[in-house]
């Protein structure tokens, strides 16, 4: 998949996740998203960060997203995706 709109920051702190495929790279309407295969959950990547603690906030939820598998619907939720 593309990364063309994102920045060169936010395309480093990705790029080790996407090499080892713990988490795959998809396009939503409006934000590039970025997936775990296994628990379903994602996180919207920023085309831009918007402040400071943008690339600090970003860190944090790949890592979650990659060790335990809790994105955007888990922090919504509180709990994961079911798996169709």
């Amino acid at each position: 998949m593309h990364t063309k709109r994102l920045t060169s920051d936010i395309r480093k702190l990705i790029k080790p996740y996407l090499k080892t495929g713990r988490l795959v790279l998809e396009h939503g309407k409006r934000h590039v998203k970025i997936r775990n295969p296994v628990s379903g959950d994602w996180v919207p990547l920023p085309g831009t960060p918007g402040d400071w603690r943008a690339l600090t906030n970003l860190k944090g939820d790949l890592r979650r997203l990659a060790e335990r598998g809790e994105g955007l619907i888990y922090a919504k939720t509180g709990h994961l995706p079911a798996l169709a």
